[in-house]
């Protein structure tokens, strides 16, 4: 189950997605490196896509972009990409330590708070930061929690180093439904394929190459639970998934979150229909909704 002090582990394989932007223009490979306030176009990028599902926008917090800088800063001097070694700990011995944990460094840069999660990846662009965050199982929970209101961020880019921290808080104040979905309802820019390369990996079992992972995420205190969760193609014909809930997650991570991955990657340029049976707050509850996947060439890999 997960706790108070949440570790997402880092998203591997960001190098290799193409360069994305909310007018679905793709272009090759990595994103160039930005300039300007690349914290303010992190927070724009998780909004689009929480506002999109139906959440409460988050607000920016200097203290969590200071602690999210400090660890790019240490991740920085001290080559964090040996076998074994996570990039999300620090150790007291080494040059530039500001905390052990994320919930460490964030006390030290000032915030107070109960809740904290953080996502890492390589990709050294907000956006494209973002969006493969939401492409994932683990690194897509907490942007779409529902009760998260506040993030930081801090990256570092250049052709040789390439670095994102987000880190996404609760303060109690967030309203939200009580079930929220992703792809959300409508959206007809859903990737195709996922490539499966995520630390843990939900799938371990599996080759990389599916799907784009489909999810519900229930409020902390409905009590929300998943029975049923199909996929269905344009002819009706239902898709096969691996179901993942917090009773068969192989990572032992997830709480309020329900997964369906497609085993095999959904056929672009086409409409999907999923069907949700659950219950909330006591009572059964049904949530039907469609989505429509892109053309190949505007699905960076």
């Amino acid at each position: 189950m997960r706790n108070s002090v949440l570790m997402m582990l880092v998203l591997t394989g960001c190098e290799s997605i193409g360069c994305w932007a909310a007018d679905g223009d793709v272009t090759a490979g990595a994103c160039e490196c930005p300039s300007g306030d690349v914290s303010a176009e992190a927070l724009v990028a998780v909004n689009a896509a929480r506002v999109d599902a139906g959440l409460s926008p988050v607000v920016r917090v200097p203290e969590l972009d200071a602690a999210a800088a400090g660890h790019i800063a240490y991740l920085l001097a001290n080559s964090p990409d040996v076998a074994g070694v996570s990039s999300h700990g620090q150790s007291a011995s080494n040059s530039g330590f500001t905390g052990e944990t994320h919930f460490d460094r964030a006390i030290a840069a000032g915030w107070s708070g109960e809740r904290l999660y953080e996502d890492i990846s390589r990709s050294g662009v907000p956006e494209q930061a973002v969006f493969g965050w939401l492409r994932t199982v683990y690194h897509r929970v907490p942007i779409l929690t529902p009760e998260v209101d506040g993030m930081g961020y801090a990256q570092t880019c250049s052709d040789g180093v390439r670095f994102d921290v987000a880190l996404f808080a609760e303060s109690g104040a967030a309203t939200s439904p009580d079930i929220t979905v992703w792809p959300a309802d409508g959206d007809t820019f859903v990737p195709g394929r996922w490539d499966g390369l995520e630390r843990p990996d939900p799938v371990p079992d599996l080759a990389d190459d599916h799907g784009y992972p489909l999810s519900v995420q229930f409020r902390r205190d409905a009590g929300g639970d998943v029975q049923g969760f199909r996929v269905f193609d344009e002819e009706g014909a239902e898709v096969a998934t691996r179901f993942i809930d917090p009773s068969t997650d192989p990572a032992e991570s997830l709480d309020d979150e329900v997964f369906a991955v497609p085993l095999e990657p959904l056929e672009p340029e086409s409409t999907y229909r999923i069907e949700v049976t659950g219950n909330v707050r006591g009572a059964p509850f049904t949530r039907e909704w469609t989505i429509g996947t892109r053309s190949n060439a505007e699905t960076p890999q």
